[in-house]
């Protein structure tokens, strides 16, 4: 792994009544060809990566506004930012409160449980849950097929030779340093184990993620 060649992708979602946002991180296992930023690379990989596998959690009344994908490791690049156009959630229906997500769960095996990675996708049509938890026909169609391209690689377009892998920031570890000082993005990343799909609803609380890019 190009352990120099840490990053992450931001997924952008808006609603009617707000906003939120999800993180993945990637390191770079197989360095990529390309003429452009990795930052550019891997953006559009990844949207070609997963395809519509996480409109078909979304509820029609949410949609996908776009990704910014960052590099946070040595080298700097600048982030790159892919704007979709009405990309919007293929579930009919109303969804369930913002802060009402499916969570997914990515292990790791260089420290114990509590620094595996978790992200939180909002949107949940709300005839795709009973009492609190996913019905089974969603989790093991839609969910399971989104949580089995979570656990793939992701290549780069166009025959190039880059591959990214999903993984964990230890927060402990990127932090030690201490305020003001550099953060260390290498050491803290650990490549993902797995990936599961939680099937009771979870409750998020965050702040209000700021409006980034529209839709309409």
């Amino acid at each position: 792994m190009a352990l120099s060649d840490v990053f992450s992708v931001q997924q952008l979602y808006e609603s009617p009544s707000g906003a939120a946002s999800l993180k993945m991180y990637y390191g770079e296992t197989t360095a990529h060809d390309g003429a452009d930023h990795g930052t550019q690379i891997l953006a559009e990989a990844f949207d070609v990566h997963f395809g519509s596998a996480f409109l078909d959690l979304l509820s029609d009344d949410w949609w996908l506004a776009g990704l910014i994908c960052r590099k946070h490791a040595v080298l700097p690049q600048p982030q790159h930012r892919l704007d979709n156009t009405l990309q919007v959630g293929n579930r009919v229906g109303p969804s369930l409160p913002a802060n009402n997500c499916i969570q997914i769960r990515i292990r790791q095996q260089v420290a114990s449980g509590k620094h595996d990675g978790r992200i939180y996708v909002p949107g949940i049509p709300e005839g795709q849950t009973t009492i609190g938890t996913l019905n089974a026909g969603f989790v093991t169609i839609e969910l399971a097929a989104l949580v089995q391209k979570m656990g793939n690689t992701i290549a780069e377009l166009s025959a190039g030779t880059g591959v990214w892998s999903l993984g964990v920031i230890n927060q402990t570890i990127l932090n030690a340093a201490g305020p003001g000082n550099p953060k260390d993005w290498v050491g803290a990343f650990a490549l993902s184990t797995g990936v599961t799909g939680m099937v009771i609803i979870a409750t998020q609380r965050r702040r209000q993620t700021k409006v980034l890019a529209t839709a309409l």
